[in-house]
């Protein structure tokens, strides 16, 4: 079957905020869907919108502004159109990539007009593109690994900006009077800041901070290990609304800056003890376990952190496997969040935790029957579940976090959760069997069974016929 041809246009954009998400317009023909990026993976500081035409059609033209240099005729299922967000009109392209290859054009040379890249991978076009923000927007890089060259008078050292290796950045290094910390100041000589490095990562989250000339860097004592930082705008008074947020941390591990809320106003004396603290916590990495990974090894989002998952049998006999998800070098570490196809569950955990334990019936490790979080103390557990199919909201035990309980029990309470998720047709439950007529507690409130889909009696021994709360 011949694929009909359409047009696309690149500067056809959206005014909705978000790190991604769709819109559309219509060529004469049919409606092109743009998903919109802020700071995908490989374009750190950067604004993505991929244009797909509907299944049956094929991109054989780009329209844009500039005109000039783009490609006459393609044929491609995607064009996905860079430009910078440090920019006053964030919209304005300066890279396109057809489909999801090497070819890449560039408006960059300030003649309007597009030309063909020798770039072929992203790492190489992103070099372009920060080469072109530090020339044309004079917004630079600062580089969290740097401490500088050779010390000059005034205590300062220089390096260059990693983007365009012509512009000097200025670094002191002092050490609060507590020592438990060692602070950093970068400074852009000339200019603004454009986003943030260091010699591993190009980090996301902080981008957009074109009124941003210098930042103080908080690492703990001895390293250039960066988990806390202060932006100071290059006018704080003109720049007080526009920039509200000053503060950002992450911890061990993390590519993506979040703003710190504990700190507000600038830096001072009174800082020092709760930003110590910070640093210490924040070596304990935070994390979003992935529980679509069911055997070998992975990334979880927004980290360079190595998960390891192994699964076993609970017994030899059991037709229900046991997912482990551990830490590389089984380090303690927090859970941020948990996510079962790209979706947030909503589980979170302050307590330092030794691994992850999730349960499935063996041929559907698509279903999570039950989640254990296991304390790195050793001595107690956290068991998580669904109590109906229609609720997406996982509850904990009321009580949880008590010795393991015994593998019989929890085979029971397998095979009950089994029953509601995995049911054997025709007569299946569609909600969790509970010896329980009272009232359940969710959260500080409360619910009656019947508010849960009328949950049936269940008259076998009860490990589910706990009281549940909302983790």
């Amino acid at each position: 079957m011949t694929e009909e041809s359409i047009t696309i246009d690149i500067n056809k954009v959206s005014n909705e905020d978000g790190t991604i998400h769709t819109y559309t317009y219509y060529d004469e023909k049919v409606l092109i869907t743009v998903t919109e990026q802020i700071e995908p993976k490989d374009f750190p500081g950067y604004k993505v919108r991929i244009h797909k035409p509907p299944n049956g059609y094929t991109i054989s033209k780009i329209k844009g502004v500039p005109e000039n240099g783009l490609p006459g005729q393609v044929s491609c299922s995607t064009v996905a159109v860079i430009s910078w967000l440090g920019d006053s009109k964030p919209d304005i392209p300066i890279a396109i990539q057809i489909d999801n290859t090497t070819e890449y054009y560039t408006n960059i040379k300030g003649d309007s007009s597009w030309t063909k890249s020798s770039s072929v991978t992203p790492d190489n076009i992103l070099q372009e593109l920060d080469n072109w923000v530090c020339k044309n927007r004079e917004a630079h890089i600062i580089n969290l690994s740097e401490e500088g060259g050779a010390w000059n008078a005034g205590f300062c050292r220089k390096y260059f900006c990693p983007g365009c290796s012509g512009k000097q950045i200025t670094v002191t290094k002092s050490q609060p009077s507590s020592k438990d910390c060692t602070l950093y100041e970068h400074e852009v000589i000339k200019g603004s800041v454009s986003r943030f490095k260091d010699s591993q990562t190009n980090y996301l989250g902080l981008s957009n901070i074109r009124d941003v000339k210098s930042v103080n860097v908080y690492c703990t004592k001895g390293t250039t290990d960066a988990f806390l930082i202060y932006l100071r705008p290059k006018d704080e008074r003109a720049a007080r609304v526009l920039f509200e947020n000053k503060w950002y941390s992450r911890c061990s591990g993390d590519t993506h800056w979040e703003v710190e809320k504990s700190f507000t106003g600038g830096p001072s004396g009174d800082d020092i003890v709760p930003i110590n603290k910070h640093l210490t916590d924040a070596l304990i990495p935070r994390v979003i376990i992935d529980l679509t990974k069911t055997n070998g090894s992975y990334t979880p989002r927004r980290t360079t952190l190595q998960f390891s998952v192994e699964e076993d049998k609970i017994e030899s006999t059991s037709s229900f496997l046991k997912c482990t998800h551990k830490l590389s070098e089984s380090r303690p570490f927090r859970l941020k969040d948990i996510e079962y196809d790209g979706k947030l569950l909503g589980i979170k955990s302050k307590d330092l935790l030794f691994c992850v334990y999730a349960y499935y019936y063996s041929g559907h490790s698509t279903i999570p029957l039950l989640i254990e979080l296991a304390l790195s103390s050793g001595n107690n557990y956290k068991y998580l579940f669904r109590p109906t199919k229609d609720l997406d909201t996982w509850f904990k035990y009321v009580g949880s976090g008590e010795k393991a309980t015994q593998l019989t029990n929890l085979n029971e309470m397998l095979d009950a959760l089994k029953s509601i998720h995995i049911p054997d047709p025709p007569n299946a439950s569609s909600s969790l069997p509970l010896a329980l007529t009272d009232t359940l507690k969710i959260g500080g409130s409360s619910l009656t069974t019947a508010g849960l889909g009328g949950l049936a009696v269940w008259k076998g021994p009860s490990i589910l016929a706990r009281l549940i709360a909302r983790m």
